[in-house]
């Protein structure tokens, strides 16, 4: 929605205004998950997302095709058509006109099925960044992942715990 007069401003969903081809306009990741509608969805407008990429590709733990992407509101995984080489820390701006959000294996993630996002929607605004991680237990992460998906993706950092292992792996 637009806001056409100052009566509509109550009534305004968190999507900011956009121009159909026009130049992307700045969608905060939260709102982006929000835009899910519990199957594949297209994001229709053109926007774009801003944040700091929160996992590392160099210790091969995630799919080489894949990054998670944190702003100030949330957090998504991005799924690109080819490898990439975005390090931990860098800082993206991310062109996701058009683009669709779907799960694989219940991860939501933006670039669902192809077309996946393109390497050239990318451009990097700076290096070196971080992400104060949420600080939280097993047990607060377990009660709200069974009520809402609001640390799926995020960096957080856990208290309290300790790992165990009967194998010695």
């Amino acid at each position: 929605q637009c806001l056409r007069r100052l009566s509509n401003y109550v009534h305004m969903a968190p999507l900011r205004c956009y121009v159909p081809g026009g130049t992307p306009v700045l969608i905060d990741i939260e709102d982006i998950r929000n835009l899910f509608n519990g199957t594949t969805t297209n994001i229709n407008g053109s926007y774009y997302i801003q944040g700091v990429v929160t996992s590392d590709r160099t210790t091969s733990n995630i799919n080489s095709r894949n990054i998670f992407i944190q702003d100030n509101t949330g957090a998504i995984c991005v799924r690109f058509a080819a490898n990439h080489s975005f390090n931990l820390g860098d800082s993206l701006y991310i062109n996701v006109s058009g683009q669709r959000l779907g799960e694989f294996s219940n991860l939501l993630q933006i670039g669902t099925s192809t077309p996946n996002v393109a390497i050239g929607a990318v451009t990097i605004l700076a290096t070196g960044k971080s992400v104060s991680p949420r600080i939280a237990t097993v047990a607060q992460i377990l009660a709200e992942m069974a009520c809402n998906d609001s640390c799926e993706s995020s960096l957080v950092k856990i208290q309290k715990a300790t790992i165990t292992s009967s194998t010695g792996s």
